[in-house]
C-alpha cells in the first residue's frame, strides 16, 4: 500500500494532486470514487497528524506545518478519509479503493493494536487473513481454468 510519491511546493490544491495520483494508474485501475480520498500530512517521530484542507496547496501547508520539525520527518499519505453512505454497494463497483480501504484498515489496525490483543485473537485473525487469501486464490484459479478449459466449438 505504501507508495510514496514525492509532493513538491506546487499551486495546484489538494484534490487536483489527489485527482493525478488516482487516474495515473499508480493505486490502480477504475476507481471511481475519487471524493473518498484525501491527503494526510504526518509527522513520523511525533504522530502529529494534519488533513490537508481542499482548499489549501502543498506550498501552503508546506508553510504552515513542516517548519515546525524538520522536512525529512513529514511524510504525506493518501488516504480515504470519506465514505459514501452506502459504501457496502458503493464499493462493489470500485474495487480499487474497496482494497484500498481493506489495506488502509489492516495496516492501522496493526500498527496501533497488534501488540494490544491475546495470542489466541491473533492466530484467529491470521487465519482469517489466510483463508481471505486462499478462497480469493482460489476463486482466480477456478476463472482462469474455466477459461483455459473451453474448446473451440467446429460446425460443420
Amino acid at each position: 500500500m505504501r507508495r510514496s510519491t514525492m509532493l513538491r511546493r506546487t499551486p495546484d490544491p489538494a484534490p487536483e494532486i489527489i485527482s493525478s495520483i488516482l487516474l495515473s494508474g499508480r493505486i490502480g485501475p477504475d476507481i471511481l470514487h475519487l471524493e473518498c480520498y484525501g491527503l494526510r500530512l504526518k509527522h513520523l517521530k511525533s504522530d502529529e497528524i494534519h488533513w490537508l484542507h481542499p482548499d489549501l496547496t502543498v506550498g501552503e501547508v508546506q508553510e504552515k506545518y513542516e517548519c515546525l520539525h524538520l522536512e525529512a520527518e513529514w511524510r504525506y499519505d493518501l488516504r480515504i478519509r470519506y465514505l459514501p453512505e452506502d459504501f457496502n454497494e458503493s464499493f462493489k463497483k470500485d474495487k480499487t479503493t474497496l482494497l484500498y480501504f481493506y489495506q488502509q484498515l489492516r495496516n492501522d489496525y496493526m500498527q496501533q493494536y497488534a501488540t494490544k490483543v491475546s495470542e489466541g485473537m491473533a492466530l484467529q485473525l491470521g487465519c482469517l487473513e489466510l483463508r481471505t487469501g486462499l478462497t480469493k486464490k482460489n476463486f482466480e484459479k477456478k476463472d482462469h481454468s474455466e477459461k483455459s478449459s473451453l474448446k473451440p466449438q467446429h460446425f460443420n
